[in-house]
């Protein structure tokens, strides 16, 4: 019938108040009119919005058969995208009725079904149970086939948004443990060749269920983890190792024991490009150092600092590698063990990649390992005394380090000043022409009162004169006298202080790596070079010259 409708009715352009332009005829034939939404989030819907869906959900059953069509339309694709709405007025038929089982059916019984069709199943199915998670019930019977499209970036996003964070698939995500998510999942790696494309999304699928706190403890078992550790693969180690490190915690440390032998092993082996799996590869290695206190022994015995260095220099623009590298090196400081193999392998290289400054990222990178590592050294002394042998590091703490630092402390950005002439204004000649004329106008005042000086009786500078010099000679005795004092009492306080910092300056642990004595006495002797008089006044110089 409605076939029937689209072909006598002619295109016609909806306007907001005409109710015959959201008659599904009229939508049949106009279809953009029909609203297309995104499956992120339920959103707020507009009367026009609220009246199309409505009148398409009248006849959800037509609207379907148009989404999985065999020749794709304009109508089916403006169809499929508006039920990414999940809104209740148009999913109700369709979760109720269960209208969804007989394409899905169809679809799975062909032996090559159409991509798109497979597809725009999976984006119905999500949006069926975002409007009512139990739904999820309704599609056991083909949900599951849909695996064996999963390097379909549709489909693996279907299954991502199931098994990640939102609280939206909670109840689905328990449904789903009750017919054994993890073990179809493991079925599905041990089955799947290890060249098959689709292999790289089930790794990773395996790492989306740490963001899940439904599904991550079925997932952080023996039965997953030996799977993981023993399928190995030429094309995709990097999703592999990937998954590893996101399902690597205190439950599954045990299962990951065996992994360091190969982390050993692949680290040392030559390469001259960093892929996904050596950066994974060093995140298990930080988490094993983390919480895997039986194997401290056998990481500071392998000599894995030359390799962990040889990337820092080697890729200094990784800067994913980067920030691997920095928690790698903060979970080997916080262990005396690890630490007194890696320092002094890992700061000397530091060292020279700050003073030499041939990467900007790494210089920076260098000077933070640096300062964490003198930072560490307050509450280990063991480190501490460690620190201290390793030549340079004491003086590059107290010069560049501090001078890095002192740097990084100051502000940066905003408006540069001095580099461009700023344009005068009216206003600025203005004040500047009157503070001319303000100068000139004090000077011509002082002329003439210097002339009325000059014209005043001179008899009491004749009276004055034979007292002047003994008056001078006294005030400026009582002057030297005041100054003499509080020379005296300044030099007194100085004395106090300058011992005060001495005490102060032994009892820091800091000053073994960051400053001591000799430093502060070469800093007073600058200062007293700088002000040879400092506690004159400038006339009391000049009489004593």
């Amino acid at each position: 019938m409605i076939n029937h409708l689209r072909g006598i009715v002619p295109p016609i352009e909806a306007p907001e108040d005409d109710e015959e332009a959201y008659k599904i005829v009229n939508l049949l034939n106009n279809p953009t009119l029909i609203p297309i939404f995104q499956i992120k989030k339920k959103q707020t819907l507009s009367k026009k919005s609220q009246k199309i869906l409505s009148s398409l959900g009248k006849h959800i059953e037509e609207i379907i058969c148009y989404i999985f069509e065999d020749t794709p339309s304009p109508l089916g694709t403006r169809c499929y995208l508006a039920l990414q709405s999940s809104q209740e007025n148009l999913m109700k038929s369709l979760i109720e009725e269960g209208l969804l089982q007989a394409p899905a059916h169809r679809l799975m019984s062909v032996g090559d079904p159409s991509k798109l069709s497979v597809c725009r199943l999976a984006g119905v199915t999500l949006a069926t149970i975002m409007c009512r998670p139990s739904a999820i019930s309704q599609s056991c019977g083909y949900l599951f086939q849909l695996l064996e499209f999963i390097d379909q970036f549709s489909i693996y996003d279907f299954f991502y948004q199931l098994c990640g964070s939102n609280p939206i698939f909670e109840e689905a995500q328990k449904w789903l443990i009750t017919v054994n998510f993890d073990s179809v999942i493991t079925n599905q790696i041990k089955i799947t060749p290890i060249d098959d494309p689709r292999l790289k999304y089930y790794f990773k699928l395996c790492g989306v269920t740490r963001n899940s706190k439904i599904l991550q403890p079925k997932f952080t078992s023996s039965k997953v983890v030996s799977i993981l550790c023993g399928k190995f693969t030429t094309l995709y180690e990097g999703e592999r190792w990937e998954a590893l490190l996101s399902l690597y915690c205190e439950e599954t440390r045990v299962y990951m024991q065996s992994l360091f032998p190969v982390i050993v092993q692949k680290l040392k082996e030559p390469f001259t490009v960093c892929t996904r799996y050596h950066v994974a590869m060093l995140g298990v290695l930080t988490k094993i150092i983390i919480h895997d206190q039986g194997l401290h022994p056998f990481i500071a015995m392998a000599n894995l600092a030359p390799e962990v260095m040889r990337l820092f220099v080697t890729f200094p623009e990784h800067s994913i590698l980067m920030g691997m590298i920095d928690r790698f090196s903060r979970a080997c400081f916080d262990v005396p063990e690890i630490a007194a193999q890696f320092a002094p392998v890992m700061l000397p290289t530091c060292m020279e990649a700050a003073r030499s400054r041939k990467s900007v990222t790494l210089a920076a990178q260098a000077m933070k390992i640096i300062n964490m590592a003198k930072l560490k050294c307050f509450n280990d002394p063991l480190l501490k005394n460690l620190l201290l042998y390793i030549p340079g590091f004491k003086q590059f703490v107290r010069k560049e380090l501090a001078e890095y630092l002192e740097l990084e402390r100051q502000e940066y950005g905003g408006e540069s000043v001095g580099l461009e002439a700023k344009p005068k204004s009216v206003n600025d000649k203005k004040k500047k022409t009157k503070k001319k004329n303000d100068g000139s106008k004090k000077k011509a005042d002082g002329k003439n009162q210097a002339s009325k000086d000059k014209t005043k009786p001179q008899t009491n500078q004749i009276h004055d004169s034979d007292n002047k010099p003994s008056i001078a000679k006294s005030k400026e005795k009582d002057s030297n006298q005041e100054l003499n004092q509080e020379q005296i009492s300044k030099l007194e306080a100085l004395t106090e202080t300058a011992s005060g910092s001495e005490n102060e300056s032994e009892s820091e642990t800091s000053d073994s790596i960051g400053g001591d004595d000799d430093e502060i006495e070469e800093e007073e002797e600058d200062e007293n070079e700088d002000d040879e008089y400092p506690y004159m006044s400038a006339n009391m110089i000049e009489n004593q010259q």
